[in-house]
């Protein structure tokens, strides 16, 4: 079992800042349930790649807050 939880210990990076700061956008604009909807498939994606890092299915990954 791999544990990432390093969230707090650096500064994150240009990219990730601009996909939260983008969904906080989505989400006051359109709402949040509707801006959760609009990102699912990017999630998925998220998903995919992190099993193919891992070597493992999509289905064994979990991600929490």
């Amino acid at each position: 079992m791999a544990h990432f939880n390093t969230a707090g210990a650096a500064r994150p990076p240009r990219p990730v800042l601009d996909a939260v700061l983008g969904q906080m956008q989505e989400e006051a604009e359109i709402g949040g349930y509707e801006a959760a909807a609009a990102a699912a498939s990017q999630s998925q994606g998220t998903y995919q790649a992190i099993a193919r890092l891992l070597g493992c299915a999509p289905d064994e990954i979990a991600l929490v807050e």
